[in-house]
C-alpha cells in the first residue's frame, strides 16, 4: 500500500509504517501500512528505561496482511524470531526534523484480538527497539581488560594487579560496552556522556549465562556520578536524533545535570494550562516558555500525591555492608546512607535548580518523620561489593533519592499530541484564570518532570499522554511539622 498524509487536527504529517521481515538482510520483504488502517499506534518512552516500546494495532480483515491482496499474490510472512521489523516514520511536513519520530523496533509478540465474527479481524503486535533485542539475544564472553586503557599491558602485569587497578570508571566501561562489545559504533552522543566517579573503578567479568542486557544491567548500578555531581545517579538513555537514519544516540548524564537544565533553552520545553472557574488571572509558578495556550490546554487530568505506603518501604535508611580487605572485618555504610542526607540532596542538588519561592528544603516534598529522620528505625541493609563508600552511594543513598523522585506527586495527562515530547523533559502546569492561592495549588502549579510519555496515533486523533513527577511545591504557606514521633499515636483515647 502506498504512503499517505495523515491528517490530525488540522496538521499533515509525513506517516510510514512499514514491515519488515529481513528474510534477505536488509533486502527483506517490506509491507507498508495504509494509515486509515491503523486502529492505533502507541509509543511509549520511560525516563528510567532506556529503550522505547508499545504496540500497533490494525485491520486485518479476513487475514489480509498474511493472505496478500489482489495487489500482492504472497502476503507477508513472519518471521516469528525476534527479528521482524517495524519501521516507524513520522513528521509534520511543516517542522523542521526536531519534530522527527523515527523509529527502528523489533516485534516480540502478537495478539489477535477476539471479534464478533471471522471476516472482521484484527491484529495487535507488540514492539521494542531493535538495540535491546540484540542485547536480549546476544550472549558473549568479554571483560572490562579489554578496553582500550589495558590494550598496552602485558599479561604478567595484569595478573598482578589487584581487581581494583584493573577496573575502570563506569562511564569508559558503559562505553567501551556499547562501542566495542556491542558494535554500536559512533551512537554515542559525546556532548551528553558525563564521566563516573574516579574513586569508583568496575572490574568486570561477564558471567557464562549473562546476556548483554543482564551485563548492561549490572554496570548500571554500580555507576556514581563525579564529585561534581556529589556522586549522584547516573541515567542511560537513548535519544531521538535530529537528522533522519541515525537509529537515536545513547547519552549518560548525572540524574543532578537534568535539572540544572530546566530551563526554557534547555530541557524545559512547554507550558500547560487548567482551565478553571472564574476570569481572575493568576500569577504563574512555571517559567516562561513560547508556546501556544490553545493548543496546551488541560481538559483532564489524574492527580495523586506521595502515599502512605510509599513512604514507609522507600524512605529507608539503606545501609551498605561490604568486607573490608584491609581490616579483615565486614562492615558497613550507614551515615551517607538515610533518608535525612538523600532529601538534603533532593532539595540542594535537584530543587534548588527549579522555580520556587522560599528554601529549597523547606519546599521539597519528602515528608520525614521522626522514625525516618532519626534513622533509627526500618533498616534496609544491603551487601555491596564497592570498594569505596563513593561506590555504595548507588544502592544506599541514591536509590533512596530515586525513590523521592519517582514516588512523589504524579500528575498524569492527555494533551494534543506533538511528536517532539519525551520523558526526561520538563513542563509547566498553570492555571488560565480563577484563584489559585492555596499550598494546594502550589503544589498542583509549577514544574514538573516528565517520567513516561506516551504517544498514541488513533483513526480519529493524536494524543500525548503524559505521566509527570514534582518534588517540590511552588510555596509552602502552612508547613507540615516533621516531629511527628509515630509512637505518640499509640496511646488510648482520641486527638482532642
Amino acid at each position: 500500500m502506498a504512503d499517505k498524509a495523515y491528517i490530525k487536527g488540522g496538521i499533515e504529517y509525513d506517516f510510514t509504517v512499514s514491515l519488515v521481515n529481513n528474510n534477505d538482510p536488509n533486502k527483506g520483504e517490506v509491507f507498508k501500512f495504509n494509515p486509515n488502517a491503523i486502529i492505533e499506534l502507541a509509543i511509549s518512552d520511560d525516563f528510567f528505561s532506556w529503550f522505547s516500546k508499545g504496540y500497533l494495532v490494525f485491520l486485518n480483515t479476513q487475514e489480509a496482511l498474511e493472505r496478500g491482496d489482489s495487489d500482492k499474490k504472497t502476503g507477508f510472512k513472519f518471521r516469528g524470531d525476534g527479528y521482524d521489523l517495524l519501521i516507524v516514520s513520522i513528521k509534520p511536513k511543516a517542522a523542521d526534523d526536531k519534530y522527527l519520530l523515527e523509529y527502528k523496533f523489533a516485534i516480540y509478540d502478537f495478539e489477535d484480538i477476539k471479534t464478533h465474527n471471522n471476516v472482521e479481524k484484527y491484529k495487535k503486535i507488540f514492539f521494542w527497539e531493535l538495540d535491546y533485542q540484540l542485547m536480549i539475544d546476544r550472549n558473549i564472553a568479554w571483560s572490562s581488560i579489554g578496553a582500550s586503557e589495558f590494550k598496552d599491558k602485558k599479561k604478567l602485569e595484569l595478573f598482578s594487579m589487584t581487581n581494583y587497578e584493573r577496573g575502570i570508571t563506569g562511564d569508559k566501561l558503559l562505553k567501551y560496552f556499547i562501542e566495542d562489545v556491542c558494535g554500536y559504533k559512533d551512537r554515542i552522543d559525546k556532548d551528553q556522556w558525563q564521566p563516573c566517579a574516579t574513586e569508583q573503578k568496575i572490574f568486570y567479568v561477564s558471567p557464562s549465562q549473562n546476556y548483554l542486557d543482564e551485563d548492561l544491567e549490572y554496570i548500571l548500578s554500580q555507576c556514581v556520578a563525579d564529585d561534581s555531581n556529589d556522586y549522584g545517579s547516573m541515567i542511560f538513555k537513548k535519544e531521538q536524533t535530529d537528522n533522519t537514519k541515525k537509529n537515536g544516540k545513547f547519552t549518560f548524564q548525572s540524574l543532578k545535570s537534568y535539572f540544572e537544565k530546566a530551563k526554557p533553552d534547555k530541557f524545559f520545553i512547554e507550558n500547560f494550562y487548567l482551565q478553571s472557574p472564574g476570569t481572575q488571572t493568576v500569577p504563574t509558578r512555571s517559567p516562561d516558555a513560547n508556546d501556544d495556550r490553545n493548543q496546551s490546554v488541560i481538559l483532564n487530568y489524574q492527580y495523586a500525591q506521595a502515599a502512605g505506603i510509599d513512604n514507609s518501604k522507600a524512605y529507608q535508611i539503606a545501609p551498605q555492608t561490604y568486607y573490608s580487605h584491609g581490616s579483615g572485618q565486614f562492615n558497613w555504610d550507614a551515615t551517607w546512607n538515610t533518608p535525612n542526607v538523600a532529601k538534603k540532596y533532593v532539595a540542594n542538588e535537584m530543587v534548588d535548580k527549579l522555580k520556587k519561592k522560599g528554601s529549597a528544603e523547606e519546599i521539597t516534598l519528602a515528608t520525614l518523620n521522626n522514625w525516618k529522620r532519626k534513622d533509627s528505625y526500618t533498616l534496609c541493609p544491603h551487601n555491596s561489593h564497592a570498594s569505596t563508600r563513593f561506590g555504595r552511594l548507588a544502592a544506599g543513598r541514591n536509590k533512596i533519592i530515586e525513590a523521592m523522585l519517582l514516588l512523589n506527586d504524579t500528575l498524569t495527562f492527555d494533551v494534543r499530541g506533538l511528536t517532539k515530547r519525551s520523558s526526561g523533559r520538563f513542563v509547566g502546569v498553570d492555571m488560565l484564570a480563577g484563584v489559585a492561592d492555596v499550598d494546594f495549588d502550589n503544589r498542583l502549579c509549577g514544574q514538573w518532570f516528565v517520567v513516561s510519555n506516551t504517544h498514541v496515533f488513533t483513526r480519529s486523533d493524536y494524543v500525548n499522554s503524559l505521566s509527570c513527577v514534582k518534588i517540590h511545591t511552588y510555596e509552602d504557606k502552612n508547613p507540615i511539622k516533621q516531629e511527628l514521633d509515630p509512637n505518640d499515636l499509640n496511646k488510648d483515647g482520641w486527638p482532642d
